[in-house]
């Protein structure tokens, strides 16, 4: 990331960003910068997966394929209101 950033979404940590494809580079520098917001769109299948490989808290977790519109909205309002100061 070249600039600081206050909130970022990632759609969708799937099997190829498991297995070192897809975004997994960009999610592996994550690790090294302080984003006060990240939520990560994920099949509920693979969370812990995810939770486990960059280890971070489900509550950065988005579960697309069970969450309604209206939950999702709900969580990401919840989520930037608990870092709100950033």
């Amino acid at each position: 990331m070249e600039q600081q950033a206050d909130i970022v979404v990632i759609d969708e940590v799937g099997p190829m960003e498991l297995e070192g494809s897809g975004w997994s580079e960009s999610l592996d520098s994550l690790q090294n910068v302080s984003v006060p917001v990240q939520l990560w769109s994920v099949r509920e299948t693979l969370s812990g997966e995810v939770m486990k490989h960059w280890d971070i808290p489900s509550d950065h977790l988005l579960p697309i394929d069970t969450l309604e519109l209206s939950q999702a909205a709900e969580l990401i309002g919840r989520t930037i209101e608990r870092n709100r100061n950033f």
